[in-house]
């Protein structure tokens, strides 16, 4: 979903968060092992004030990314957190701090670690979740 842009800065508040909820949608639906809803769709959802666990049950998926970006004077911080769709329950939270003296550069670290932790995240609590079932319930993908 796309980020609460906080920013103090007038020069900031022009699209940054959306900017980096692109950049992350886009690397994460790179991922073969991941069903990624369009762009599209997640900001016109965002525009309707649809928040994040509702998206997720609308869009009928397992697990929403949101955050928010505040850049304030030379720092940006991005916080993020990955939650379960049908439980809200927070699976992933980080929250990354940087200088924006070269924002592209901070930008593309940020979306690199975001795009990693979440694909292992995801990776390692449907992997716990397809421990907890009985063997013959296991469908190809969980086996």
């Amino acid at each position: 979903m796309p980020f609460t842009d906080r920013s103090n800065s007038p020069r900031f508040r022009s699209g940054v968060a959306d900017a980096l909820v692109h950049d992350v949608i886009t690397r994460l639906a790179k991922l073969r092992s991941l069903f990624v809803i369009a762009q599209g769709t997640t900001f016109a959802l965002h525009e309707r004030n649809v928040p994040p666990d509702e998206a997720g049950r609308i869009l009928n998926v397992e697990y929403v990314v949101g955050g928010s970006l505040r850049c304030d004077g030379n720092r940006m911080t991005v916080q993020v957190e990955l939650s379960e769709a049908l439980t809200g329950r927070i699976v992933w939270a980080d929250i990354f701090n940087h200088s924006v003296e070269d924002a592209f550069l901070v930008l593309d670290e940020i979306g690199d670690r975001i795009v990693a932790s979440i694909a292992s995240e995801i990776e390692t609590v449907e992997r716990n979740r397809a421990i907890l079932k009985p063997p013959n319930s296991l469908n190809a993908w969980e086996a």
